[in-house]
């Protein structure tokens, strides 16, 4: 089903709205808990990539 041409709005009212909303989000402070969160490993990878080296440098005739 197509929408009424009268309830759409042109991409350059989109953009503008976008604009708007998150450039004023810009302006906000950060969220300490929310960065941290945000830039913490995913998963422990770290812990899990070392912790499969040390299996991988163990003797294979063991």
């Amino acid at each position: 089903m197509k929408r009424s041409t009268e309830t759409r709005r042109c991409p350059a009212e989109i953009k503008a709205n976008l604009q708007k909303h998150y450039g004023g989000m810009a302006e906000r402070p950060v969220d300490k808990k929310a960065s941290e969160e945000f830039n913490r490993p995913a998963y422990q990878a770290r812990k899990l990539i070392r912790t499969q080296g040390e299996y991988l440098q163990e003797n294979p005739n063991e």
